[in-house]
């Protein structure tokens, strides 16, 4: 769960006097349009820095040598879902498009390359 969901769990709510469960239970169910967001995001999903050493570096006995460095996945520039990552999906099923649950987020990779020509 969130960690914004953790205070005032033990408080009560409403004219009813519920907890915090109960209450939000109860209100979600009333106006489920509150939890409609946009899904448009703008993510930075790959950065490569590479260098090629000349073949003259190695006085032509390696034709070439290139080095990089690369990231996957490197951040999201910019959401409209609170607490999730925009891409997470609750199943793959095409009856539950659309609903957030508990995912294991996206992992951020990190590689570096060497191509040698020999």
């Amino acid at each position: 769960m969130s960690k914004l969901t953790v205070p005032g769990r033990d408080q009560l709510y409403g004219t009813n006097q519920q907890y915090a469960s109960g209450y939000y239970n109860d209100w979600a169910f009333a106006d489920q349009g509150q939890f409609v967001y946009s899904d448009s995001f703008i993510k930075f999903r790959q950065l490569i820095i590479g260098y090629d050493i000349p073949a003259k570096v190695f006085n032509n006995k390696i034709h070439g040598l290139s080095l990089s460095f690369v990231c996957h996945n490197v951040f999201t520039i910019m959401k409209h879902t609170p607490n999730i990552d925009p891409e997470s999906s609750y199943s793959a099923s095409i009856y539950s498009a659309g609903l957030e649950a508990p995912a294991v987020p996206y992992s951020r990779t990190l590689g570096f390359n060497v191509n040698i020509k020999l």
